[in-house]
């Protein structure tokens, strides 16, 4: 690519050149992408916060194959279960819905600076999610409903998580 008075311009190839002034501050990431564990069936988000990008590109990349997933605002793969949001020229979250075994792996978000800027977040896939359906506490014991079948079991503490919260029965 020829480099032509302090600018990159377009090429006879039309490859993808960059035309930002020297004076303008190089994109850099702001937060770091942060690695998700998640049961199968749910939906991910994925953050790259980029400040000073200009007229760079962000993209997003499936590390182990190699699928270019996202360019800038604009969606590449086929998968119907990935999207992007974008705000500002700055956010580009990669949302995947019903998330599936095959989602593990790396997820890189990438500047075409030259050298290429990046960071990867890690996505890791759990089994069918543990949690019943339905739980019902009757005198001491716990009946459990879930799409796989029923579950008893005698207990005196019970104590349930969701996220951060959590909730104790015991039963007398």
């Amino acid at each position: 690519m020829p480099y032509l008075g302090g600018k990159w311009r377009r090429a006879k190839n039309y490859a993808a050149i960059n035309t930002r002034t020297t004076n303008e501050a190089d994109p850099e990431f702001s937060e770091a992408i942060p690695n998700i564990t998640i049961p199968v069936g749910r939906d991910i988000q994925l953050p790259c916060i980029v400040d000073n990008l200009g007229s760079y590109r962000a993209a997003w990349i499936k590390v182990e194959t190699k699928a270019i997933l996202t360019i800038h605002h604009h969606i590449i793969t086929r998968n119907y279960r990935i999207s992007l949001s974008h705000s500002d020229n700055r956010n580009f979250v990669l949302h995947i819905r019903n998330v599936q075994k095959s989602d593990r792996g790396g997820y890189m978000c990438q500047i075409n600076t030259a050298p290429m800027k990046s960071q990867i977040g890690y996505v890791d896939v759990l089994g069918e999610s543990s949690l019943p359906l339905d739980l019902f506490i009757a005198s001491k014991w716990l009946w459990a409903i879930s799409n796989v079948g029923f579950i008893v079991k005698k207990v005196n503490y019970l104590r349930l998580y969701q996220g951060n919260f959590s909730m104790g029965f015991r039963k007398e």
